[in-house]
């Protein structure tokens, strides 16, 4: 599947990549899936999830060679990921217990479609002849019922933090944050001093924080803003 393979076609010398790795690298094509999306100015968390992507697809095929990868493989690595591949596996924070078998439709759907778009890209620039992953369909997600906190239960949550102690008082004003404004949790711990305006209640999201790289403006609750000034 890779250009390598093709017969006829000459190849432009700017399209020339010194590196001891070979063309069909997965390695290779990942980098440059990862440096056109961060010039396109993408979020650090959603680079790493491209590189993730490819990641997963190196331990899946079991090497780093791209020209084993066919449309049965893209199948058979959304299979994977659904059925096999452990949730969390290698994270250091979670337990062994929460390192369950298959990771949910939606996380798997989300791999896929990074991996779609990757090579779409590779396509684009002839690094690739076809988009094994064109052919995947969306894995079918269950319905899901989402259950809200009541406003006992969600008073009892924002208590439980022990305020006594420098780290848990942290906690507590982080969770306050996070139920005013309703924002990414990567988006609180990216704020700075700069971002808050206390006497009007505001804080500021900065594009460069962002998921969509747009700025928000958000409200707290007095409160929280006093919190914050502790």
């Amino acid at each position: 599947m890779h250009s390598e393979n093709r017969r006829g076609k000459r190849v432009k010398g700017t399209r020339t990549v010194s590196t001891k790795r070979k063309p069909y690298s997965l390695e290779l094509l990942s980098d440059k899936v990862y440096n056109v999306k961060r010039a396109e100015g993408l979020a650090d968390t959603t680079l790493w999830r491209y590189r993730h992507a490819f990641n997963l697809l190196t331990e899946f095929l079991g090497g780093d060679d791209v020209r084993v990868l066919d449309v049965e493989k893209s199948r058979e690595f959304a299979a994977w990921l659904l059925n096999d591949r452990v949730k969390f596996d290698g994270h250091k924070y979670k337990k062994e217990e929460d390192k369950t078998k298959g990771l949910s439709p939606r996380t798997a759907n989300d791999i896929v479609k990074l991996l779609r778009t990757s090579f779409r890209f590779l396509v684009s620039e002839e690094l690739a002849m076809d988009n094994p992953f064109d052919s995947v369909k969306t894995i079918k997600q269950p319905e899901k019922v989402i259950e809200i906190l009541t406003v006992e239960e969600l008073k009892a949550l924002l208590n439980t933090p022990d305020q006594r102690d420098y780290s848990s008082f942290r906690d507590a004003v982080v969770m306050h944050v996070l139920t005013d404004t309703m924002a990414r949790i990567n988006e609180i711990l990216s704020l700075k001093v700069s971002d808050l305006d206390l006497p009007n209640l505001t804080i500021t999201l900065r594009p460069e924080v962002t998921k969509t790289r747009k700025g928000r403006f958000l409200r707290i609750t007095k409160l929280t803003a006093r919190s914050l000034i502790l």
